[in-house]
């Protein structure tokens, strides 16, 4: 995959190698972009002829002066070589309708946060035909199928069936015929998150997938490529229709033509790159954020110290960006603390920063986490959240030394701290966290070696990793960093209530 640019960096040529319709590796794609400003106006190819199933190059479907069409908001709408009639955009920006010329439809429905509930793929009959920038109202005898993808969280239902169960490392899937049977699958990720294998629970590879740089997968080369669709930077491909589009959340990206379906709501931080491009055109070391994740809302030296603190919890490469403070990872893999292997860390922060709730960070008087909405933080819907975080206040605590055994009262360090309010955050971030006032009784022992029993919030014993078993954890984060475990909870009088 060859690229050249412009001065803005939306690309002018793409030169792709494939399999052709005669078996040999050839230039599939010969492409030729034209603009307007930096809107993508026309595309031709002058490339090999490639025709069978599941081939992902450029489909050169049309031969107009103008072939893409935009709204006042920078966002596609009409897309003549796809055969996209006309996309209509909701507030949030993101798609409720692609209406395609041959008659389907895809259709969105979201919740009042825009985060995606439904997709319904409906595929019309043959012989209807819907002009560029306009849609038609199916009938019933036109609809020949249709297909409903719902998302409650992590839960996927498939024509309202239980089909998979996301989480970190993979997914669950739900056997058709037997509700309560269940099967693992663990994704096999490269540095940048793209998922390049899906393996078994007996360890068998149930698909592969390699990549172009820009996020296009060979077609000739690769393993059941319909198992699953959560690939590139682990987004979901929608190749119905012949959509061929990774679902970002925010926005839309084509991995063949290396464009976004509209503008960076950050562009106005780099304006020397066009607001469509992906990743500053740096596939190989960067990835590009989906949205607001993880915002510092200090000053630009406040903002600088406490990235500081979050870079020292993770092996990724972190920046934030000086006008609207929004965190991002620069680059996947082992960039920074690189004697340490922070596992925990690491995911926590990736986590963060792709979830689809935001994370305000600012100075405070105190180091704590509140939720916007409470109640959407402990029932499962989750919740934007805002975490304070004061340098000066560092509370001193019991720990253990796991190699002695023995026990010390020592100040936390301050990376510490503000990662065990980022795990407050994601719990309720993630609707999981603990009503504040349930309560746990547990043991301790002390510097005296006495047995001591004391009550404290579950919500914090969870944080801290005492009880529960949570994916994250500060004790977990003080593993990643090879420093003592901590056995307590303290009150804001410390050592005061201690009874035997």
């Amino acid at each position: 995959e060859t690229v050249r640019y412009n001065q803005n960096g939306s690309p002018l040529t793409i030169m792709r190698n494939g399999k052709n319709d005669s078996g040999l590796y050839k230039t599939i794609d010969n492409l030729s972009l034209l603009y307007n400003g930096n809107r993508l106006r026309k595309v031709t190819d002058k490339g090999e002829l490639c025709t069978a199933n599941g081939t992902t190059d450029f489909n050169d479907g049309a031969d107009v002066a103008t072939e893409y069409t935009y709204d006042a908001c920078g966002s596609l709408t009409s897309d003549a070589n796809k055969g996209i009639a006309k996309i209509s955009y909701n507030y949030w920006g993101t798609p409720t309708l692609i209406q395609f010329t041959n008659g389907s439809q895809t259709k969105y429905v979201y919740d009042a946060n825009g985060v995606k509930l439904r997709r319904i793929h409906l595929t019309a009959v043959d012989n209807i035909v819907v002009p560029i920038n306009t849609t038609v109202k199916l009938s019933e005898n036109q609809i020949l199928t249709s297909d409903t993808t719902d998302y409650l969280g992590d839960l996927i239902f498939e024509n309202g069936k239980l089909d998979k169960i996301l989480f970190s490392g993979g997914y669950v899937s739900c056997d058709d015929n037997n509700s309560n049977k269940f099967t693992f699958h663990y994704y096999a990720k490269d540095h940048l998150g793209n998922n390049r294998a899906v393996v078994s629970e007996s360890g068998a590879i149930e698909q592969t997938t390699n990549y172009y740089p820009f996020g296009n997968s060979f077609a000739d080369v690769g393993k059941n490529p319909s198992l699953q669709q959560y690939k590139y930077n682990g987004k979901e491909l929608d190749r119905m229709h012949g959509l061929d589009r990774y679902d970002y959340g925010a926005r839309n990206y084509d991995p063949v033509l290396l464009q976004w379906n509209g503008v960076d709501q950050l562009c106005e931080d780099y304006y020397p790159v066009s607001p469509y491009v992906y990743c500053a055109n740096n596939p190989i070391s960067n990835i590009d954020p989906d949205g607001k994740k993880i915002v510092l809302t200090g000053n630009h030296v406040q903002n600088l110290a406490v990235l500081t603190e979050l870079q020292k919890l993770t092996n990724d490469q972190l920046t934030v960006k000086r006008n609207s403070g929004v965190v991002f990872i620069r680059k996947h893999g082992n960039y920074y603390n690189t004697n340490l292997n922070l596992e925990k860390g690491t995911e926590l922060i990736s986590e963060l920063v792709n979830h689809e709730r935001t994370m305000e960070v600012e100075p405070g008087e105190s180091n704590k986490e509140t939720d916007k909405y409470r109640m959407d933080a402990i029932n499962g819907k989750g919740t934007d959240v805002k975490v304070l975080y004061n340098f000066q206040i560092l509370p001193t605590l019991l720990t253990r030394d796991g190699r002695t055994g023995k026990r010390f009262y020592e100040k936390i360090p301050f990376h510490i701290a503000l990662g065990h309010e980022l795990i407050h955050g994601h719990r309720a971030m993630n609707g999981v966290a603990k009503n504040l006032n349930k309560t746990a009784t547990y043991q301790y022992m002390d510097t005296d070696g006495e047995l001591y029993q004391t009550t404290a919030p579950m919500e914090e014993l969870e944080t801290v990793g005492i009880i529960g078993g949570y994916k994250f954890t500060e004790d977990l984060l003080r593993e990643d960093h090879e420093i003592k475990e901590r056995l307590k909870h303290e009150s804001e009088i410390h050592f005061q209530f201690k009874n035997k």
